[in-house]
This record gives structure tokens, C-alpha cells and sequence, in this order.
């Protein structure tokens, strides 16, 4: 199966950093840049990593080349203690497909990917306005994936008492199953969940 076509076969951390730090100065700077990476893709394949001690992954989103990635880290590895190397445990996932545990229906996971595609265009610029801004980092439980490949997916949950009335989500299936089975663990930052240290999210740091 085709997975992040396009991706460099290393990335540095200093490219990561580049990337992750260009992704942030344009949610804030250049909002339209950002709609237009979404045109026409709004997924992923991932592999999943199966790490001793980490209970989630920590999925950050950065350009490269022009393109978006999803830089996806195991929490384990997301401190300060691997700085010098963190480029060996993160895998960059190139967003380029279209839209195709806790269980959710896949009615709901319909619902939640159609409102990131007929929405994203509008959302993103506002939501760049509000006290949170955009998504700068997405954490989800190890759970949520497969053993293999797993296909990620741009969402937005409609949520009562948002400004812009949804909160971004993302939501996985195991490409291998015949039957589809949808997974949302998500937890979108900012905000920075209350159980959660900024330490337990070093490259947000840099």
C-alpha cells in the first residue's frame, strides 16, 4: 500500500523544528496559506509505532516544501531528554489523500469528516481568530490504532459553546478491515488538556 508518498526518506530535527515552527507562524500569519494545503487532501496513512510505556502519540502538524505533514512522535520519546535525536522516533506522515478502542459509528464518523470538508475554508480563518487559534498539536491514544496501517482523517466535531462551533478532530480506521471501524480518542492543542504538563509536549517548546 502507498504510504506519504513524497516524504524525505530522514527528516533532521532541525527540519522538523523548521516545519512544526513554519506551520505556527502561518496559522497566525498567513491563514489562507493554510486553507490551501487542505485543498482536495485531508488524510493520512500512519503505521503504528508499538512502544513500551507510551500511551499516546502526539501528532504535529508542519510544512515542508510546501506541503503539510503530520509529525507523529510517541509520547515517550516528546521530552527534553531525546532534543539531540527526537528525528528517529517521529514519523512524518505526508497529508495527501482524500477523506475516505473508543468506537464511534461510522454514521458520526461520516458526519464529523464531511464537516472538515465542507467546512475547513471557513473554520480555519476563524478559528485563527479565537483565544486558542488553530490545532498546533493532536495527541491520541495508542489505542486508537491498528497493528500495521491506519488511515487518518481531518474532522470537525460539532461542539455547543465553541466560538466557531466545532473543535478540530481526527479520526482513524485499520485499512486492513473489510468493515470499517472508527476510532476518536483526539484530544486537539491548544487548549492544553488540565491532566496535561507543556513538558509532556516538548516540541511545542521549540
Amino acid at each position: 500500500m502507498e504510504q506519504n508518498v513524497g516524504a524525505p526518506v530522514v527528516f533532521t530535527t532541525e527540519m522538523i523544528k523548521d516545519a512544526m515552527n513554519l506551520w505556527r507562524d502561518k496559522i497566525v500569519n498567513d491563514i489562507d496559506y493554510v486553507v490551501g494545503l487542505f485543498e482536495n487532501k485531508a488524510a493520512f496513512y500512519y503505521t503504528k509505532q508499538t512502544v513500551a510505556d507510551s500511551v499516546e502519540v502526539h501528532m504535529y502538524p508542519g510544512i515542508y516544501d510546501r506541503e503539510l505533514y503530520f509529525f507523529v512522535i510517541p509520547d515517550k520519546y516528546d521530552n527534553s531528554a531525546y532534543s539531540a535525536d527526537f528525528n528517529r522516533y517521529t514519523q512524518p506522515c505526508k497529508v495527501n489523500l482524500v477523506l475516505g478502542g473508543n468506537e464511534i459509528s461510522s454514521l458520526v464518523a461520516m458526519q464529523r469528516m464531511n464537516a472538515w470538508k465542507n467546512n475547513y475554508r471557513t473554520w480555519l480563518p476563524q478559528q485563527s481568530l479565537t483565544t486558542d487559534g488553530v490545532f498546533q498539536v493532536f495527541a491520541v491514544d495508542q489505542i486508537d490504532f491498528a497493528e500495521g496501517s491506519n488511515k487518518v482523517n481531518m474532522a470537525l466535531n460539532a461542539t455547543l459553546g465553541n466560538t466557531t462551533g466545532f473543535l478540530a478532530d481526527l479520526i482513524t480506521y485499520d485499512t486492513a478491515q473489510a468493515t470499517k471501524v472508527y476510532e476518536d480518542f483526539t484530544k486537539a492543542i491548544p487548549p492544553m488538556p488540565a491532566s496535561a504538563l507543556i513538558t509532556n509536549f516538548y516540541l511545542l517548546t521549540l
